[in-house]
């Protein structure tokens, strides 16, 4: 029987090639548009086509994962991940690769979310927001030092060194994984999961989940370009910037367990949070606010994120009881949609300089989460 600590470093290790393989490729744009011979806003799609890949193929496979083994299901994900990783260096061209790519996507959409529901087959309700918490900080440790890793390893041995790094990585997890990942609980004569979303208001939750999600990382994602045009930065000041939201999401992983103890429901803590990051956003769209302060609002999102998530995934992996698997899957491609369908809005809004706008916009959306989130505590507390 593994341990429960072993348990969560290889689950933790697993997600992080996750969050490498799916944030490299925007420290390589470039060499990877030379050797495609394409434009390099072309070679974007390479990311379009990972993101609607695991964007469909996760409630599908969460689906199969509340009725088969889900060890299985992580296991072969490994080895896809890390087969794609592998065949995508000997793509002829672009529209190959973007095909192999979108398997990718498929390996991640069948790795996260399954991950999260085996941890919490294994391990006790108490403990299941402390312990997602502590897998999360592997993706943070990826969505980090992922570009990092990758703009080394191209400048200084070739293109393709970053996707046989983490090729190799996906190996070794898997055969690690494969003397000692634990097996799921079997199931019999499952219900149709909608049936219990519906029922126990998952529905609400994963919306809500998915708008303070979408609206966090559509400003960290466009933080950049916003505090070029404030402060006129070079690229390596931006990026050491928006490496405090990363250092928040950390600092928010690793707080999981203090706040668990706090004797208040997990709604009321959710709506706390994302007050802080209403409050945090306005402030930093504002414009009042000195380069340091920017930084620290990136941070401070961040942060947020990084409690939100694991206390948020604990609260469905609990409630959607043998569906789980399911219930996470629709969780996160609910957080791609939203962020898909934002990032484009946003986007435009902050490049015509309609500030004020993209406020609003913020204050409608985060204030619309909380709404969500209410309801099931009064829900949870009748029951």
């Amino acid at each position: 029987m593994t341990s429960t600590h072993y348990l969560l470093l290889l689950s933790a290790v697993a997600v992080y090639l996750v969050g490498t393989a799916e944030f490299m490729l925007s420290a390589i744009l470039s060499p990877l548009a030379t050797v495609f011979h394409v434009q390099a806003d072309q070679i974007t799609w390479l990311v379009s086509a990972y993101a609607l890949a695991y964007t469909l193929a996760a409630p599908i496979i969460g689906f199969l994962s509340d009725r088969i083994d889900r060890r299985k299901i992580v296991l072969m994900a490994l080895l896809l991940l890390s087969l794609d990783s592998l065949v995508i260096i000997f793509s002829p061209n672009l529209l190959t690769a973007l095909v192999l790519r979108g398997f990718g996507g498929l390996a991640s959409a069948a790795l996260v979310p399954v991950i999260f529901a085996l941890i919490a087959d294994v391990i006790s309700e108490s403990k299941q927001a402390t312990a997602m918490g502590s897998i999360m900080v592997g993706m943070t440790v990826g969505i980090i030092t992922g570009p990092i890793i990758a703009g080394i390893l191209v400048q200084y041995f070739a293109w393709y060194a970053p996707f046989i790094y983490t090729a190799i990585g996906c190996l070794v997890v898997f055969i690690i994984g494969l003397f000692t990942l634990p097996h799921s609980q079997k199931t019999v004569g499952k219900k149709l999961s909608f049936k219990v979303i519906k029922h126990v208001g998952i529905t609400r939750l994963i919306l809500a989940k998915g708008l303070w999600n979408g609206v966090s990382v559509c400003i960290f994602l466009l933080a950049g370009e916003i505090l070029r045009q404030r402060s006129h930065l070079e690229s390596a000041e931006v990026g050491s910037l928006m490496g405090l939201f990363g250092m928040g999401l950390l600092f928010g992983n690793g707080l999981v367990a203090k706040i668990e103890k706090i004797k208040v429901s997990n709604n009321t803590k959710l709506v706390v949070i994302i007050l802080i990051i209403i409050v945090t956003i306005i402030l930093f769209l504002s414009g009042w606010l000195s380069l340091i302060g920017h930084g620290l609002c990136l941070t401070a999102i961040g942060g947020m994120l990084g409690l939100a998530s694991p206390i948020s995934t604990a609260m469905l992996a609990r409630q959607s009881a043998e569906n789980k698997g399911f219930v996470l899957s629709i969780s996160e491609s609910v957080n791609n949609l939203i962020l898909l369908s934002a990032l484009p809005i946003f986007s435009l809004l902050i490049s015509k300089n309609y500030l004020k706008v993209s406020i609003i916009m913020t204050i409608v959306l985060l204030s619309s989460a909380i709404c969500l989130v209410l309801p099931i505590r009064q829900r949870i507390k009748r029951q």
